[in-house]
């Protein structure tokens, strides 16, 4: 292809070839101006079969075992900025391994998102939380409070990442920042952060939505697992100073009455949340 596709789809691959797959199947078939990129810090290749049955129906992929093409795995942060680097379309979507799309018309209808002439630089989908049988649990967060806080308040990211997964932005290639290698747990709501703080349009685009898997194994928060507490507090003093005004969701001391109020009221939320879900199930079909 000479001219640069319309959008890169970035999947950032780790021992997991099943959620490769899934991934691959929820996207086909693809209209051959999106590309699709999965970089492997597997140790060991084996997605290679896999990538190799699905290649004849996809018009631009490339696949990259990063042990076996730079001598060793590049770790997290550094491959997704290695996707980030290698992507041509105008658009990029990075989605992780226990991520997928959902819907038959999600390739559609985000392209037509895309398309339009009023197409913003940020586009934010809908996430529904799914169990390992992929049925739907819930949605991450209320919609108005992830366009509240996108809007008015992308610090208290840091306390709550209410957008959620990567998978849910999609970003023009040109704006979407680097992700901060040295971070490992608060790295995603770190880019969060800088990218609302950019001064791009953004758009929600109610009704397309991004499942998110919850898995206890191959995720990050597993692969941290004892360690999590330790280093979540290291990496928020270390931000502190690059984020002043955000020091109250950092966790700075002075900020713990205010901050076990926001508690309260989250699970308040949480509560009145799980009420509705409840009833509007148990709501008889008319």
């Amino acid at each position: 292809m000479t001219d640069a596709p319309l959008l890169s789809v970035l999947v950032p691959a780790y021992e997991y070839a099943e959620g490769v797959e899934r991934i691959l199947q929820a996207l086909e078939p693809l209209s051959p101006d999106v590309e699709l990129l999965i970089f492997d810090d597997s140790p060991a290749p084996d997605m290679a079969g896999l990538i190799e049955a699905h290649a004849s129906r996809w018009p631009d992929l490339r696949y990259r075992h990063n042990p076996s093409a730079l001598g060793g795995p590049l770790g997290a942060g550094n491959n997704w900025n290695a996707l980030l680097d290698a992507a041509r379309g105008r658009y990029c979507l990075l989605m992780h391994h226990d991520e997928m799309p959902l819907g038959r018309e999600f390739c559609s209808r985000l392209r037509a998102a895309l398309t339009d002439r009023t197409a913003p630089e940020v586009l934010l989908l809908d996430v529904v939380l799914l169990d390992g049988a992929l049925r739907p649990l819930r949605r991450h967060v209320p919609a108005w409070l992830r366009w509240s806080v996108v809007r008015y308040a992308p610090g208290y990211l840091f306390r709550r990442n209410v957008i959620g997964p990567t998978a849910s932005l999609v970003v023009r290639r040109e704006h979407f920042p680097r992700f901060d290698p040295s971070l490992r747990w608060l790295i995603d709501v770190e880019l969060y952060v800088r990218l609302c703080r950019a001064g791009l349009r953004w758009q929600r685009l109610a009704g397309l939505e991004v499942g998110s898997i919850q898995r206890s194994d191959g995720t990050i928060t597993a692969s941290l697992s004892g360690e999590l507490h330790r280093i979540d507090a290291a990496e928020r003093v270390a931000l502190r100073p690059r984020f002043p005004r955000d020091r109250l969701w950092l966790g700075a001391p002075v900020g713990g009455a205010l901050r076990a109020v926001e508690q309260v009221l989250w699970l308040s939320l949480r509560v009145v949340e799980r009420a509705w879900t409840r009833l509007v199930r148990l709501k008889p079909r008319s």
